[in-house]
């Protein structure tokens, strides 16, 4: 099985999809799919291209079994953004894309955030603010 999420072929280049991930990755263990890649086209620096890869090698694996988001999220996105309920955030903040008065609260929420943050989990955060930012004053650019 091969996908499109996170690319201009489904929505918007780069975008954190670790949620639909999980759902693919669910609905090809059922039907017995052991094959699962994702097309690729920006670097791994960009945060939701590499929460994105990360969550497809842990989806399906001996540690995550039943691609549980809840798993990749206390195990992986955790580790990298703070903590597990950063990680929940994070995934709720990328979800605002489109609403308007709801990216703006985020955005003032990771705003706020990023100082107390270890630096590389602060890139991933300045590269969500960017995204956002980008999403709502240009759309044509995400």
């Amino acid at each position: 099985m091969r996908t499109s999420l996170s690319t201009y072929w489904n929505r918007y280049r780069g975008e954190l999809a670790i949620d639909w991930l999980a759902e693919v990755v669910q609905r090809s263990i059922r039907w017995g799919i052991d094959a699962i890649s994702m097309f690729g086209e920006v670097s791994p620096l960009n945060a939701g291209a590499e929460l994105n890869y990360l969550a497809l090698e842990n989806y399906g694996s001996r540690n995550n079994r039943i691609a549980d988001l809840d798993v990749f999220l206390d195990t992986v996105a955790g580790q990298l953004l703070g903590e597990r309920s950063s990680a929940c955030e994070y995934l709720s903040f990328a979800r605002t894309v489109g609403k308007q008065k709801e990216t703006e609260s985020a955005l003032q929420k990771i705003h706020t955030r990023i100082s107390s943050l270890p630096e590389h989990a602060a890139r991933r955060w300045i590269w969500l603010a960017n995204y956002l930012f980008l999403a709502q004053n240009s759309p044509s650019i995400t």
